[in-house]
This record gives structure tokens, C-alpha cells and sequence, in this order.
């Protein structure tokens, strides 16, 4: 069964009142059941934890999940992979040596291996909380690169995306367009709190994406991460969900 955390919250006055009357007829079975009210304290205390515990999943964001949507820009299509698109992923950008240099997962040795991921995606696909696109270049209709949320943290509301895009299409502009596109879908309809990514400094321009698209930096973590060149920095960014709907409503996303 889930939970609709925003429907706690609206509860919450509600549950104070009970939980305070609830008090007071503790006392009242003490007294019956026990003749003195010794165990009214911790039955009040266990009440009151019962409370607090209601009170901190309220605290909690409730991302409201919908999947790998097809989404559109001027230039681009985000869609969910096909088997079809094994070819141009492997020659695109998951066999390059080069493009896969700072990414945290090996370049890809043969079509093979690349069928075999694209397959680990479409069982995922049902899931609603799965978020990972193909980035078609309408152009062409192929796709050259993709942008995924490869970590969730649902309690926080707060997930983490990376991407990656084959060498010919690099310094365009279009990985930006596209995680423009992602977090605009995320922030809108996902309703997540946080979107957060990382790099390693030495691949300066992907920073430089985060940062045409709205994520403030926060910090290098020295020797915090391991990619294909070894363990490296991470210099984090994020966009909050305060600065996103600012930004939306001054016209400047």
C-alpha cells in the first residue's frame, strides 16, 4: 500500500488532536487495568513516538513517478531505448574509449554487451520510477547519447542524473538541451526536490552543462569517486526546487 505523505501533512492537525486525547485516555486504562498510573508515562512516550514517527514521513517528499516519457525540444527526441538502437548506441558513444573516459562504467567491448544493456532497460521501463532516455537527434532520427536519474533518494525527493553523448555532437549544445528538458519534466511532473549530478574537474565540460542549466555548485569531494581513469574528485552541483520555480517565474528557464 503507499502512502500519499501529501495527504499526511493535511492530516497532521488532526493527528495531534488525537494523539492528545489519546493521552488522556491512557491514563484512564491504567487506572482501570493496572489500579495506579505508573505506566502512563511510557504509554504517553510511546504515543507521542508514534506521532513523531507520522511526523517525520510527512516531513518526507512524495515524488509522484510517471516513467520514461517521450520528451521533445528543438532539436531532439527523449524516448526509451528500442533493441533497435543497438547499433548506434555501441558506435555512438558506449564503445568509445574516449567518450566513456571519465564515466563510471566501462566502455562496451562488443554490440553484444550493448544489446544486453539495452535489454536490462526495457524490463525497467514498466517501472515507474525508472527514468532513462535515448537522445535522438531529429536531424538524423538516430540517437546519440542518453541522460538518465541513475540514483533516487525518495525520502528527500532528490535525484541524481548523469549523461553522456557521442564525440561528433560534442560542444553543440545539446546535452544541455536535452538535461534541460529532463530536469523540466522532473521539477514539473515528478515534483522531485532536488536534482543533483557530478564530475570529475579534469572533464570540465561537463560541469559546464550543470551549470548552463540552472545547478549551483556545492563542493569538490577529493578521492571521493572512481571512474574509468581511477579514483578521482567529484565536483557535485544541484538545482533545488525553491531556485527552479524562482527562476520559471522570472522567465529565465
Amino acid at each position: 500500500m503507499m502512502i500519499n505523505m501529501r495527504r499526511i501533512k493535511r492530516l497532521t492537525p488532526s493527528i495531534t488532536l488525537v494523539v492528545f486525547y489519546h493521552s488522556a485516555a491512557v491514563q484512564s486504562i491504567s487506572m482501570m487495568y493496572f489500579g495506579n498510573d505508573i505506566f502512563v508515562p511510557l504509554l504517553v512516550s510511546f504515543s507521542y513516538d508514534i506521532l513523531n514517527k507520522i511526523m517525520n514521513a510527512a516531513r518526507c517528499i512524495a515524488m509522484e513517478h510517471s516513467g520514461t516519457r517521450t520528451l521533445e525540444t528543438k532539436r531532439l527526441i527523449l524516448r526509451r531505448f528500442t533493441i533497435g538502437d543497438a547499433e548506434d548506441v555501441f558506435r555512438n558513444w558506449a564503445g568509445d574509449d574516449e567518450v566513456t573516459k571519465y564515466l563510471t562504467w566501462p566502455p562496451h567491448k562488443n554490440i553484444e554487451v550493448t544489446k544486453a544493456y539495452i535489454m536490462s532497460l526495457l524490463e525497467s521501463y514498466p517501472q515507474p520510477n525508472t527514468y532513462d532516455w535515448a537522445i535522438e537527434l531529429k536531424e538524423i532520427g538516430r540517437a546519440i547519447g542518453s541522460i538518465s536519474v541513475v540514483r533516487q533518494d525518495e525520502p528527500a525527493g532528490c535525484v541524481h542524473v548523469g549523461y553522456c553523448i557521442g564525440k561528433p555532437w560534442w560542444n553543440k549544445g545539446i546535452t544541455s538541451e536535452a538535461f534541460s528538458a529532463v530536469i523540466s519534466y522532473l521539477m514539473d511532473e515528478v515534483k522531485v526536490d532536488r536534482i543533483d549530478s557530478r564530475h570529475d574537474p579534469r572533464n570540465i565540460y561537463s560541469g559546464k552543462v550543470m551549470e548552463k542549466c540552472g545547478l549551483k555548485y556545492e563542493g569538490t569531494f577529493k578521492e571521493s569517486d572512481e571512474n574509468n581513469r581511477g579514483i578521482c574528485d567529484a565536483a557535485w552541483y544541484a538545482l533545488l526546487r525553491k531556485d527552479y520555480l524562482a527562476a520559471k517565474q522570472s522567465g529565465t528557464v
